[in-house]
């Protein structure tokens, strides 16, 4: 199968978009208007991101941007291997600590920009 980029973007009273969109198998990255996305962050806490499979989703975000950006990083670092697959256990939470030492921005320590 191979991957594409898609918007989370459905025109708001468009059921059948949103009931495709729903079923899709996605990879969720940020905060989406899915509602695999807002179950996944609803407890997060200002300094977390998650990455959490969630039935034929995954999800990738953080409660802030920069919280998402390292989400995406620990996601590509961890789960993301070199070939063309991807495989991750079915039950997986991982709940991560943002570095807020780190610009989003530039992706480089706050010293090394001052």
């Amino acid at each position: 199968m191979e991957l594409t980029r898609e918007t989370d973007w459905y025109k708001k009273n468009d059921e059948n978009a949103k009931k495709d969109a729903e079923a899709a198998k996605e990879i969720l990255i940020g905060h989406t208007n899915r509602s695999a996305t807002a179950e996944a962050i609803k407890d997060l806490k200002f300094n977390e991101f998650i990455i959490k499979v969630m039935d034929h989703k995954i999800v990738v975000c953080g409660a802030s941007e920069a919280g998402t950006l390292q989400a995406v990083e620990y996601f590509g670092a961890n789960y993301v291997q070199q070939g063309t697959s991807l495989e991750l256990p079915k039950d997986l939470v991982y709940i991560g600590s943002v570095d807020f030492t780190v610009s989003p921005e530039t992706n480089a320590s706050y010293e090394a920009i001052s």
